[in-house]
């Protein structure tokens, strides 16, 4: 369940990249190595679900980054909406999902074209 890439698992053999690619081109060896890329991500759904209630964000994050999980935004108002405030007193966080919310709302935007 460790999840390295190929260089990581080069090294861990203590062998050059260029050999391990190589041998990952006989059918027996990629074949091992798809079916232990799949376990690992079966160990880290189960890691994700235990530990969601705890640490929301990491289970959200390792969803995203190696499980392709995907967050999805559903809009159900259109209607816009007028909004003044100081953004130079916004904190980093809040400036961040400030930012991410202007995409989504751009994306969105783009998709109705």
């Amino acid at each position: 369940m460790l999840q390295c890439t190929q260089a990581e698992a080069a090294a861990l053999l203590d062998m050059p990249v260029d050999v391990f690619k190589r041998l990952l081109l006989r059918p027996s060896v990629r074949a091992a190595w798809d079916q232990g890329k799949q376990l690992g991500r079966v160990g880290l759904r189960r890691i994700q679900w235990r530990h969601a209630r705890m640490y929301p964000q990491m289970a959200k994050f390792l969803g995203e980054n190696y499980l392709e999980q995907r967050t999805r935004e559903e809009v159900t108002n259109r209607e816009a909406v007028a909004v003044e405030f100081d953004v130079g007193k916004l904190n980093q966080e809040e400036r961040d999902n400030l930012r991410k919310l202007v995409e989504l709302t751009r994306r969105a935007g783009a998709e109705e074209s």
